[in-house]
């Protein structure tokens, strides 16, 4: 009789144990769907952030007043486009113009691209009214070869941090004779998309 009870309380303890793992499967079944739906929904905001800045760009090391406001920045950028983009001003239409990050304080106005201390300056972020436009500033940018400035396009900063890897990569395929470039975050390779980079 006594084992027969310790038999009977042993099957309740392995029921109980089993009914526990199955329940933990289901458990970790449901956390890797929860897992893989919040990287899709990252992935789904990245790529709606990046169409938000689809007519942004950032313009870099450009001189940074002491002072300096919004209207003064605009005009600092326009005179920018005009003197080393070599555009016409007409063409450009800018809806918002800011500085990015937060003010640093510098009593003489100059930094890295004048003399005095090695202080970098807030790059500038422009959207522009219409997408052609902002290409054209874009395209231009070649003019910039050669000097500190630069044009670049605007993205997350995870898209913004894969693309740099995936640059490097491109720095390697193309000594090896094979055509390399970056759409967004895929690489590509003499045509072909490369899923893990």
């Amino acid at each position: 009789n006594f084992t027969k009870e310790k038999s009977a309380k042993l099957d309740r303890v392995e029921n109980k144990v089993d009914s526990v793992d199955i329940e933990l499967e289901g458990a970790r079944r449901r956390i890797a769907d929860l897992e893989r739906d919040k990287d899709k929904l990252k992935e789904d905001m990245n790529y709606v952030q990046s169409q938000s800045n689809r007519n942004n760009l950032i313009f870099g090391n450009i001189p940074e007043e002491t002072g300096e406001t919004p209207a003064r920045s605009e005009q600092i950028m326009r005179e920018f486009i005009i003197d080393k983009l070599k555009l016409a001003k007409e063409i450009v239409c800018v809806s918002r113009l800011h500085r990015m990050g937060q003010k640093q304080s510098q009593p003489d106005g100059r930094g890295a691209t004048g003399n005095g201390n090695d202080r970098k300056h807030r790059s500038i972020v422009g959207k522009f009214c219409f997408f052609g436009e902002r290409e054209q500033v874009r395209s231009n940018s070649r003019h910039l070869r050669g000097t500190d400035f630069y044009v670049s396009e605007q993205f997350p900063p995870e898209v913004a941090a894969k693309r740099r890897r995936l640059f490097k990569r491109v720095k390697e395929e193309k000594p090896a004779g094979r055509r390399a470039w970056v759409s967004y975050d895929t690489l590509y390779i003499d045509g072909r998309p490369v899923k893990e980079a």
